[in-house]
């Protein structure tokens, strides 16, 4: 059973990947017409352009999500494995916290460094001629 649970998770994690690219890669055509600013006796030409629709980004992020909630529904021992990412995710959530609050003590003496320079400096030219 265990076996068979995580065969059906590997093939439900595959056919979210598939989709996932399936939809990245999604294009379809705009027809636009090429024609001078200028009036001309030439008709416009038609041309075809292959572009992503707007929505391909947002479909792709969703259906990760919903693979990735999928595939750890039918695994076994789930719980473990989430206690696992929860853990890491965790750690890493708490260096960059600590990363950015001492980015941001050193922002603000970076900030007073620069106006003292933008005022400093002035002076120091008028004080020289």
């Amino acid at each position: 059973m265990r076996t068979a649970r995580v065969v059906c998770a590997l093939v439900v994690f595959g056919l979210t990947v598939i989709g996932i690219v399936w939809v990245a890669t999604y294009q379809v055509v705009i027809l636009y017409a090429d024609h001078a600013r200028w009036m001309s006796p030439v008709p416009p030409t038609v041309n075809e352009l292959p572009v992503p629709p707007w929505w391909n980004g947002f479909v792709a992020v969703g259906l990760a999500i919903v693979g990735v909630f999928a595939t750890l529904r039918v695994l076994p021992e789930r719980h473990r494995l989430v206690a696992r990412a929860r853990k890491l995710v965790r750690h890493h959530f708490a260096r960059a916290l600590t990363r950015c609050r001492t980015g941001v003590r050193e922002w603000s003496h970076a900030t007073l460094r620069a106006l003292d320079w933008l005022v400093a400096e002035p002076l120091r030219l008028l004080i020289k001629h």
